[in-house]
Parts: structure tokens; sequence; C-alpha cells
């Protein structure tokens, strides 16, 4: 029932945030979010939503309701532990580390300084969420969407419209006010991400992995559409990169109304042009996988076993989150410290890749029943 490229993507994503969130990275500028207006963060919301529909579709069949529901609080439960202790282990290196060069400006950037430096009671607001530093924003989000998801889980079994327009309409709500959202710090910052937001990605993939749970996920791949797709990405690219970068470095383009790129593209309440960027970018890697499977389907097959690592880490995603973090802060002090040249980025991004894939691997062969294995009915 699992999907395998859900697994890969949500492991790609993983990896992609640790790349992007380590200090000073040269690496980082040649992610998914280097080259359009979207990131990892999307893939994230999407398959963690597509995955969910199949756990909580099976529990709602098998044990009812209140099965689902206990699941999901438990399931909100592990996300916390893993929250905080990501955090306590991340503030004792941290506090261990402070008097090396280069470990303050990282801390400083990542709004760890005050904890570190200052008073250690900012560190106790991480209990409460109400303390959200550098990289500890998205587990929360997702604790809220997990507690929420058995109920719509139970709803898409009744009626997958009702689903999506209560979803549209919440998401339409927070475009128009902006403000509804969750508080975190003295000056009652908003959430970084959204729940009510994110809510809507997260039910999109929860959309898609119900239909693939029922054997109906049946998206046409149309060679003018995936052309369309490709195109599409073209033109956000150009305008949302290449020309600021041209009228900021060559004076180039004077008249360019969008300096800081396109509108309606911000991350915190997950604005619409991200939202339709990360749909057109899913069609078009969804065209371009399918063709290559055609084409060259030995080629295709070695791929799936190579990318088996980066499977394992998509199925134990919040292990691998909480390491992610560790690491890219990790990262972030080395690079800090040595500075960020080839010498030092390179095994900085590449033992980090490493570590991680391990990780996953391990912890898949700790849970065989997660594992990868033979193609099943109704396993992609």
């Amino acid at each position: 029932m699992r999907s395998l490229k859900i697994d890969f993507f949500r492991g790609l994503a993983l990896i992609i945030i640790f790349i992007d969130h380590v200090y000073n990275n040269r690496l980082g500028g040649y992610t998914l979010r280097g080259y359009g207006i979207t990131d990892a963060a999307e893939i994230f919301f999407f398959c963690s939503g597509f995955v969910a529909a199949l756990v909580y579709g099976r529990i709602l069949e098998s044990s009812g309701m209140g099965a689902a529901q206990i699941k999901a609080v438990r399931r909100a439960l592990v996300i916390y532990a893993f929250h905080v202790a990501a955090f306590a282990l991340l503030l004792a290196l941290s506090v261990a580390l402070k008097d090396l060069d280069g470990v303050e400006t990282v801390l400083r950037h990542r709004q760890l300084h005050g904890a570190v430096y200052g008073d250690l009671s900012t560190a106790l607001h991480i209990f409460t969420l109400n303390y959200q530093p550098f990289l500890f924003t998205i587990l929360p989000a997702y604790m809220v969407l997990s507690v929420a998801t058995p109920l719509f889980a139970w709803l898409l079994d009744r009626s997958a419209t009702l689903v999506f327009g209560v979803s549209l309409t919440i998401y339409v709500l927070v475009q128009l006010y902006p403000d509804i959202n969750f508080t975190q710090g003295p000056h009652g910052g908003r959430w970084v991400f959204n729940p009510f937001a994110y809510q809507f990605l997260f039910v999109i993939g929860m959309l898609f992995g119900h239909s693939h749970r029922h054997g109906r996920l049946d998206v046409p791949m149309r060679l003018d559409a995936a052309i369309t797709a490709f195109l599409l990405l073209a033109v956000v690219f150009v305008f949302h990169n290449f020309i600021p970068f041209l009228q900021k470095h060559f004076a180039l383009f004077p008249d360019y109304p969008l300096p800081g790129g396109l509108p309606w593209t911000g991350k915190v309440n997950e604005e619409p042009l991200r939202i339709l960027h990360f749909l057109v970018l899913m069609y078009a890697v969804a065209y371009a996988m399918g063709r290559l499977g055609t084409r060259f389907p030995r080629f295709y097959r070695r791929l799936v076993k190579l990318a088996a690592p980066v499977m394992a880490c998509g199925r134990n995603s919040i292990h691998i989150f909480a390491l992610g973090i560790l690491l890219s802060y990790i990262g972030g002090f080395v690079i800090a410290s040595y500075g960020n040249g080839a010498e030092v980025w390179i095994p900085v991004n590449a033992v980090g890749v490493a570590l991680l894939l391990c990780a996953g691997s391990w912890l898949a062969s700790r849970r065989p029943g997660l594992a990868a294995g033979p193609r099943r009915r109704g396993q992609s």
C-alpha cells in the first residue's frame, strides 16, 4: 500500500532541508529553492498528507474513528518528544561549543543566541511551543495537522469534494486575514509555518493518497501538458530569480517592479503561487519519471535500487528530520569556523548527507515491516 515514490520524495525533502539550513552553505543555492518559488517544505507537507491518508484510511476501516484519533494523538506526542529532544541536544551542544570561533555567529543568526549566552529560561518555552528558533518551526505545524488528520480522513471516505471545499475555505480566509495564526514569543510573533495555511497542501496530499489507496489515482500524463508545465517553471525561474539578479548586479531591467521576486509567494501563509508552482513542478517531475521508466526500464529499476536509502529516510521522517536539525547546526558551526571554501562545504555536505542516509537505512533495518519490498498491488 505504501508508495515508493512518496517515500523517496519525502526522504529527498529531508536531505534538502538539511542542506538548505546549514549556515552559509554554498550548496544551498543549488537545491530546489534556487530554481523557483517552492522548496522542500512543500514536498514534506504534501508527502506527509499522502502517507496520512493511507495510514488513517486503513485504521478507520479496520478499527474506527476512536482508534484513529488515539493514534493521531500518540503521533503528535511522538513528534513533540522529538521536537523537544532535538532542541535539548542542540542546546547542550551549543553551550559546550559556545566559546569556539564561529559558533556565536551561527547562534545569533539562528535565534539561539539568547538561550545559550543569556537567560537559559528562554529555552524552557520550547515546551509550550512559544519559542521556535531556526529549524524548530516545521514540527509544531505538523503536530497540529497530525491531530486533525483523522477527521479529514473520515470526511474523505464520505465526500472528497466536501473535504477539499472546507480546506480551501480555511485557506482562503487565511489569505484574506493573514493574522489567523498561532503566536509565539514575547512580542506575539506568528508561527513560521501557519497550520491553517499549510493544511491546504496537506489535504491536497491526502486527496492524492486517498485516491491511491482506492486505486483511483490516474493523472493523465500528456506531452502537451508536460511541455506547458516545463515552460511555466522556466518563466517562474526567469521572473523570480534571473531578472532580480540581473537588476541587482548589472543594473539591467530598471523598470522591473518586483526586485524581491514574484508576488503571492510568502512562505508563512503558503501563498497561492507557491502551491501552484509546487503542483506544476510535481506534474513535470511525474511526467519525466514516467517517461524514464517507459523508455529505459532497466536503468529506471537500477535507480530505484540506488534510491533505497533515500526511501528509508522518508519512511523514518521524524527521526531523520531531528537528526538533520542537529547536523545542519554542526555543519554551520564548521563553516562559520573554517570558512565556506570548497574544501569545507563539500565535506560538510557529503558527511551530513551520508549520515542521514546511513541513519535511514539503519532504522529501516530495525523496522522490516516498513522496508521497501517487492512491488505489490497499489504500490508505486
